[in-house]
């Protein structure tokens, strides 16, 4: 059997968009996958909206706006990644036979709106810290997907993906994201999911989940100092209802858990919380 693939991302991409002015999304490559014919001129515009963290480590869950968009230049797709954007410049290779993988890499260009910069928090006490400077970030991303064979219709795709990126200015840290999933689909639907963790190095956990003296005596909390390793892990779910060819209306939900010295700041343990849910509602249109 030969199966063709089409770089199409579902509305459910909207999980891995910018969650602006809220906690940042986990970057979920695989959400941008969905089987079918392949086509490079094909484009998407969504939009929805959703309830998030406030921050990361937050207890208060605020409402977000959740943009995503998808176009090619050539046969060279770009979309959204978060604040930002990524460009495939190989776009991978097609599926020529059962079980064979498709590679994809690139680079990513984003920003990161940080904390208390701009927006004041929910929060009364962490809205005294130091802000956290918005930042550009820039890196790159590589992921392999996989056909899986199905009992019947079309096959589902499985996807491993690590995107790393670095600020620029600012906290001058970087993260690493690593994702696998799953998407699948069912008639009119299409479902998926897949987990995600999330390593940053002590310059960006230092910034975001440090107490300083200065942020001990104005808040009372006590001096903290965070170092880097494993700052989340979480699990992400999706459903895709396509109402016609052009527009779907989009289900997604996750949790995510702040994990490591970033889990035992007082930021998080006295003021928030390690358990970080969400959840959205998206319309996509397809062009």
């Amino acid at each position: 059997m030969t199966w063709k693939i089409r770089r199409r991302a579902t509305g459910a991409a909207l999980v891995s968009c910018c969650l602006a002015g809220a906690a940042p999304a986990q970057d979920l490559g695989f959400l941008n996958w969905t089987p079918g014919t392949f086509a490079v001129t094909q484009g998407r515009i969504g939009l929805g909206a959703g309830l998030a963290p406030d921050y990361l480590g937050s207890d208060d869950l605020v409402a977000v706006p959740l943009p995503s968009f998808a176009f090619n230049i050539g046969r060279i797709p770009i979309q959204n990644n978060l604040l930002g954007v990524e460009i495939n410049i190989r776009p991978g290779f097609r599926a020529p036979a059962s079980g064979e993988a498709i590679f994809a890499y690139g680079p990513i260009l984003r920003y990161d709106s940080g904390r208390n910069d701009g927006s004041k928090v929910e929060d009364p006490v962490v809205a005294l810290t130091t802000p956290v400077n918005g930042t550009p970030q820039i890196g790159g991303f590589i992921e392999a997907t996989l056909p899986l064979a199905m009992a019947q219709g079309d096959p589902a795709l499985l996807t491993a993906r690590i995107a790393v990126v670095q600020a620029t200015q600012s906290y001058k840290g970087a993260t690493l994201d690593a994702s696998v999933g799953v998407v699948r689909p069912l008639g009119q639907w299409t479902v998926g999911g897949g987990v995600a963790a999330t390593w940053a190095d002590g310059d960006y956990t230092s910034a975001y989940f440090s107490v300083t003296p200065a942020d001990s005596a104005a808040t009372g909390l006590p001096e903290y100092t965070a170092s880097g390793g494993l700052l989340t892990a979480g699990l992400s779910l999706f459903a895709s209802y396509a109402i016609s060819e052009a527009w779907s209306v989009d289900l997604l939900a996750g949790y995510t858990l702040v994990t490591g010295s970033a889990a035992d700041s007082p930021i998080v343990a006295d003021r928030g919380s390690a358990s970080q849910p969400f959840a959205g509602l998206g319309l996509t249109w397809r062009f």
